[in-house]
């Protein structure tokens, strides 16, 4: 017969290989656990690498579709500007509008930085405005309105801010007979803002998308090819900040940007 001293061992022996077993279980448990939660994580972390692809492929097909609408539409620019070049007897016409195409060209594929200084608005835009009233027509006056001390400058390129007050003064110039152009400058909370009005012949609200498209369908325009516009919107966007039509003027053509201070 067993006795109560061995029964009592027995029973200690047992508890400890009970408890023994529970440990052991409990530990690969949370083994377990801790894989499947691996297993989890690395699951979500495909699904989200899986979405981040397909936003990437789509995001590369639009580029794509893009990349080939430029192309198409270069493609038939080409085509008009040599059509357009053709029709054009006077030498000095074709080799200003080759060099506004090189230009536009140059500044589209600009890898470098443009450099910064400070740039004092009031008198560039008046030397401008004194140098296109010459130029202007002796019914046409060309003013400068602002709203801004003389001191007042900001933090840009200055031949890029000149070249695109300039083109647009140039177009104004161009198609305004008589009346007013008007050069305007405010400062704005976190940029410049930029304005040339005139009351000219105007542009229709269905073609002004036009205007800024390679292939210009325009047509009461004297050539095709305008690229002082897509040279202005270019120098403007690599200056941060945005050039449009203002859908709002009604008296001929007003023409706004805007750049960041």
């Amino acid at each position: 017969m067993v006795g109560p001293m061995m029964m009592s061992g027995y029973c200690v022996i047992a508890v400890v290989l009970v408890m023994a077993m529970a440990l052991a279980l409990l530990v690969m448990y949370h083994h377990w656990h801790k894989q499947i939660d691996e297993l989890q994580l690395r699951n979500d972390e495909l699904v989200r690498q899986r979405a981040d692809d397909g936003r990437e492929l789509k995001k590369l097909r639009c580029q794509n579709e893009r990349l080939v609408d430029d192309v198409r539409e270069r493609r038939h620019f080409m085509y008009w500007a040599a059509r357009e070049l053709n029709e054009h007897t006077d030498a000095q016409s074709r080799d200003a509008i080759i060099d506004k195409m090189v230009e536009l060209t140059y500044y589209e594929n600009l890898a470098e930085e443009l450099p910064l200084g400070f740039v004092y608005v009031n008198q560039l835009c008046r030397e401008l405005v004194d140098e296109y009233q010459k130029r202007a027509p002796e019914s046409v006056l060309v003013d400068y309105k602002s709203s801004m001390p003389d001191f007042y400058a900001v933090h840009t390129n200055r031949e890029c801010l000149e070249k695109v007050v300039r083109n647009l003064l140039e177009n104004a110039v161009k198609y305004t007979v008589k009346g007013l152009i008007r050069v305007e400058a405010n400062d704005q909370v976190d940029c410049l803002e930029v304005s040339v009005s005139d009351t000219g012949c105007g542009i229709s609200q269905e073609r002004r998308k036009a205007i800024f498209s390679l292939l210009n369908p325009v047509r009461h325009m004297k050539r095709r090819i305008s690229t002082g516009l897509n040279i202005s919107r270019t120098l403007v966007e690599r200056l941060g900040g945005s050039l449009y039509i203002d859908p709002h003027y009604t008296k001929g053509t007003s023409v706004k940007f805007s750049i960041a201070i």
